[in-house]
């Protein structure tokens, strides 16, 4: 909860200060909240948050539209950016609460325009214009780059180094386009920073695997690798693809009873009580 408070300011900067960059669908390296000083930014957007709704309040009879904007918003992000325990952070969430802030800002820039420059029609069209240009200008860049896959997991990975999801998602896609060696480089450059999850070498053995490589990663070494590993949200998708290539005899070097030594190993993983939809998938 103290995490959506910056989550929700994130989200508002991005609605008033469009860019092309830092999109992604991937936000699973977002800084987690541990106290309203640990980061000091997680105190400064209750303010923010605060500090808005109160001040919409108060003017609420001169500037309506203020209100409008503050409340649609708020309301908006009630569902999913507040108590209930999902995900910390998705760009999908403004689709609707955004409409708030942008007639806000449009009605404003109305105003303003036409107080201070209603003699000047030609002028008012010129601001207008440009602002149109640079929204489409932006837009052109983003739909370049998510109309080429290659591109956009790749942008995705390096805006977002410490995101395993976007790492494991880009070095999925490197395999797929018949570059196993460079997605076997991407985790494992992840899996230095990241060594407690388990998914980097299940994912890197699938690949090995297909390739029939014969140095492939050993179970013992995954199981021994780090003590402090514990559950993430990759490891049964990639336990799930090597379990089938291991019954379809496609992993020469692991047998059934090295997944039997693997699958306890992940079921002792830490997090995993917590997460019943994971560990019912599990067993």
């Amino acid at each position: 909860l103290l995490t959506e408070a910056r989550v929700l300011c994130d989200y508002l900067s991005k609605i008033i200060l469009p860019r092309a960059s830092g999109l992604s669908l991937f936000h699973d390296d977002f800084q987690l909240s541990t106290s309203l000083l640990n980061p000091i930014s997680t105190l400064l957007a209750a303010i923010v948050l605060v500090v808005l709704l109160v001040i919409a309040i108060l003017v609420r009879k001169k500037q309506p539209m203020l209100l409008f904007a503050v409340g649609w918003f708020l309301i908006g992000h009630l569902l999913e950016s507040t108590l209930i325990p999902l995900e910390i952070y998705f760009e999908h969430r403004n689709y609707l609460p955004m409409l708030g802030p942008i007639i806000f800002l449009s009605y404003m820039l109305i105003k303003v325009l036409g107080r201070a420059f209603s003699e000047t029609p030609a002028f008012q069209s010129l601001v207008l214009l440009v602002i149109i240009a640079l929204q489409a200008m932006m837009l052109n860049i983003s739909a370049r780059t998510w109309g080429d896959t290659g591109l956009l997991f790749y942008s995705w990975a390096i805006e977002h180094p410490d995101s395993l999801r976007s790492q494991r998602n880009y070095a999925a896609y490197l395999e797929r386009a018949g570059l196993p060696n460079h997605a076997i480089k991407v985790l494992d450059a992840a899996y230095e920073v990241h060594p407690y999850d388990v998914s980097l070498p299940l994912a890197k053995l699938n690949i090995q695997c297909d390739q029939m490589d014969e140095g492939a990663v050993k179970i013992d070494k995954i199981i021994n690798a780090h003590g402090g590993a514990r559950f993430t949200d990759g490891v049964l998708y990639h336990l799930e693809k090597l379990t089938e290539k291991v019954l379809a005899a496609d992993c020469q070097d692991i047998s059934v009873d090295d997944l039997h030594r693997l699958y306890g190993y992940i079921e002792s993983l830490p997090l995993l009580d917590g997460k019943g939809r994971y560990a019912a998938k599990l067993y």
